[in-house]
């Protein structure tokens, strides 16, 4: 169901207005846990309750830009033309590259060498497998969203299926190869941040989604980004950390 309406909100809203989104789920984990509906309850900290409001307010100026800009949908043409980018087919098979090898046996030894650099490349080739993931959901979603599916070639459907079916797996793979190589306060905040940043910059980069702002509004868009990746960095960041005093002293 989540996923189902994952892709409806893709096919209707630009990515740089979904991924801030991602965000919001840490928050409300650390909230239920407050409201005991996880189990045991938890107590809030003034640093939860800051790092809250700053996603919060980085979604809503996020919200407000998209709100003030005359985007149109994308039509057919459009669509053909960001699945054929040189570019996006460029970042789809380089870091589906870079991800395959970096689970293969073959990099074993970079990760003992540097294992702190391991640990950022790992999330970094994840977040951007999850960005792709999104990024072809997209595709396939618009085009239903506009009635145009009948219309799209073949190689249209054929791509945002194989690169969908190719992602998302390494997006799982990778972020439990992540989670397995470093501390949670570490791992689990680095990596929805940089999901949070590639998924944005892939909406601008492949659907020119940044066109339809204006200086003011993209100005908007840069800051509420900001403002949500530093609250789930450090909400993340604390939030893991307590966890792990509590079970040392346990």
């Amino acid at each position: 169901l989540l996923s189902a309406c994952n892709a409806v909100a893709l096919g209707l809203a630009p990515l740089a207005l979904i991924a801030p989104f991602a965000g919001v789920s840490m928050v409300w984990s650390v909230w239920l846990g407050h409201c005991g509906c996880l189990g045991l309850r938890e107590l809030l900290s003034c640093t939860d309750v800051l790092c809250t409001l700053l996603v919060l307010l980085g979604v809503t100026l996020v919200m407000a830009a998209e709100a003030m800009s005359d985007r149109q949908k994308l039509t057919p043409r459009e669509l053909q033309r960001d699945a054929a980018s040189p570019l996006f087919l460029t970042y789809w098979l380089g870091f589906l590259a870079c991800g395959s090898y970096w689970l293969s046996p073959a990099a074993r030894g970079v990760k003992e060498s540097a294992p702190t650099t391991a640990v950022f490349f790992s999330g970094v080739c994840g977040a951007a497998a999850a960005s792709l993931t999104q990024s072809f959901v997209k595709l396939v979603s618009t085009a239903l969203g506009s009635g145009s599916v009948e219309a799209m070639p073949w190689w249209f459907t054929a791509e945002a299926l194989l690169g969908a079916g190719t992602c998302a797996p390494l997006d799982l793979l990778l972020l439990a190869r992540t989670i397995a190589s470093a501390s949670l306060a570490f791992a689990v905040p680095v990596y929805q941040s940089l999901v949070i940043v590639l998924a944005a910059g892939a909406g601008s980069l492949f659907f020119a989604e940044s066109a339809a702002y204006s200086a003011a509004q993209l100005a908007l868009v840069v800051c509420g980004l900001l403002l949500v990746v530093g609250g789930v960095a450090t909400l993340g960041y604390h939030h893991r950390r307590e966890h792990t005093g509590d079970n040392a002293q346990l």
